[in-house]
């Protein structure tokens, strides 16, 4: 439920690193990735998780793992691999901690190794919004925090010396609960992470209120729970949790489960927008741990013009999945940062990776709205409509004598327009600020217009009476008439006329 958003520390690091592995790969060394992840302590599960891909070994050759910590003569753990490609990685090294030599035998019977690398000495410690710690010598040090849906990636480059370390962020940036990473790489090419969680937890609610629990499933037999409420970013170190959906005052849904990091639930009731979630941690809490509200969010799509459209609040993620019923690869569109209002999401042309899409009448067409100040995302089936806005046109002399308009003050100026779609219209003849002084409204109207020709009157203002009395003799001002018509369907058009007034 994140995204990545790379800075140009983050570029500098990356070409770094391209310049490292290069300049290992001319010396002949054999890159190897480690991952260790240490999750928080006291969790129910396990604390420890250890990933070595040993790319670049013969996996014709049996390999010998060896872990060694400084000070201690007996190995720490031994690990045999087969032959074979697949047998060349290993999650196995359970104790390895940072600081420990790895050494790399082939065949695993060989007296020396071929490799030998000494994990970085590693640590990290947490103080409110900042991050302490320390870290061996590398090509490359980055310190990166993911944090929850709401957070942005922040990367941070550490000194190549390693050694001690302190770094400062916002609470925006390293929320509870965020996933926290040391990388390292050395000029052999050994790339090593260190792997954990921040304090606390944020957790990120994903509610389905589309129907059927995918746009890939197979159509077809009906699914008695079709809808989803899932958790992400919970802490391990509470065990369970109850969940409650309510609708107004009443409990729709009430779930209890073991839980981890992640928690999904299937329900009979779809998610509507105003829903309140609430989250128990633990499920015997008296009082909710957290509250989310489903916002207030529709959509909508129109086949006539392979289109499709949001309303909402701001979006901090949006997406649009389109499919035809039966034969469901489709294609996507996504807008970051959307505005508050409506956002528009164009299927007549390919856009990135994803293919132009034809939108018919039946097709199936959902919306993913990830809010930008809640941690809430949202998925719901749009329907069929009218996304067109009405065509007009309206006819307005390039000039106008303030005679004229003077004796339009008690029968009103008239202007006609033409449009294609009946609906309500507003319209407003105004003096545009100038300089220090400010804008005038001369004239306005707000009426009905047909589908058609229709004559609407604008009646003059006291301020835009004043403002025409006081135009001198021969000179002139520009003044611009704005005319919005709205069709049943709530699709606004907007057209602009310029027009000089003469003294």
């Amino acid at each position: 439920m994140t995204r990545r958003r790379f800075t140009a520390l983050v570029c500098a690091a990356l070409i770094a690193m391209v310049s490292t592995l290069a300049s290992a790969a001319l010396a002949g060394a054999v890159p190897h990735t480690l991952r260790l992840s240490i999750y928080q302590p006291g969790a129910t599960s396990a604390a420890k998780l250890v990933y070595f891909d040993m790319k670049g070994l013969d996996p014709a050759l049996s390999t010998q793992i060896t872990v060694r910590r400084p000070g201690v003569i007996t190995p720490i753990e031994d690990e045999f691999e087969f032959s074979g490609p697949e047998s060349l990685s290993t999650y196995d090294l359970d104790l390895l901690e940072p600081g420990d030599l790895i050494e790399l035998r082939q065949p695993s019977a060989a007296p020396t190794p071929v490799q030998t690398f000494q994990t970085p000495s590693a640590t990290l410690n947490f103080g409110g919004t900042t991050i302490s710690g320390t870290l061996g010598a590398g090509a490359v040090n980055t310190l990166s925090i993911d944090g929850t849906c709401l957070s942005e990636e922040s990367v941070v480059a550490l000194p190549a010396s390693g050694g001690p370390f302190i770094e400062a962020f916002s609470a925006a940036a390293l929320p509870p609960g965020a996933r926290v990473s040391l990388r390292s790489i050395n000029s052999r090419g050994f790339q090593f992470g260190y792997n954990t969680l921040a304090p606390g937890e944020r957790p990120c609610v994903f509610a389905d209120g589309s129907a059927g629990q995918s746009l890939s499933a197979n159509p077809g037999g009906k699914d008695p729970t079709p809808y989803r409420l899932q958790v992400e970013g919970l802490s391990q170190l509470i065990p369970n949790t109850r969940i409650v959906l309510r609708r107004g005052g009443t409990i729709v849904e009430d779930r209890s489960l073991a839980s981890s990091q992640t928690f999904a639930v299937l329900v009979a009731s779809a998610p509507r927008p105003g829903d309140q979630i609430e989250l128990y941690r633990p499920q015997t809490a008296g009082a909710p741990s957290q509250v989310v509200t489903i916002p207030q969010i529709s959509g909508k799509f129109d086949p006539a013009v392979d289109l499709a459209a949001i309303d909402g609040p701001a979006g901090r993620e949006v997406r649009v999945y389109a499919c035809q019923p039966q034969i469901c690869g489709g294609s996507g569109r996504t807008l970051l940062d959307t505005p508050v209002g409506r956002s528009f999401y164009d299927f007549a042309k390919s856009d990135s990776n994803e293919i132009a899409l034809d939108l018919q009448a039946d097709s199936v067409v959902e919306g993913t709205f990830q809010s930008a100040t809640d941690p809430i995302q949202y998925r719901f089936r749009m329907p069929s409509g009218d996304l067109v806005a009405p065509k007009q046109t309206l006819k307005l002399p390039a000039k106008l004598k303030r005679s004229s308009l003077a004796r339009a003050f008690k029968k009103g100026f008239r202007v006609k327009v033409k449009s294609d779609e009946a609906g309500p219209a507003t319209l407003t003849l105004v003096f545009p600020k100038v300089k220090a002084g400010r804008a005038v409204t001369l004239a306005k109207a707000s009426n009905t217009v047909s589908a058609g020709t229709t004559t609407v009157k604008l009646k003059f203002t006291r301020p835009g009476k004043k403002a025409l009395k006081k135009l001198r003799k021969r000179s002139s001002r520009l003044a611009t008439l704005t005319s919005t018509v709205t069709d049943a369907s709530g699709n606004a058009s907007t057209l602009v006329k310029r027009t000089k007034i003469k003294a």
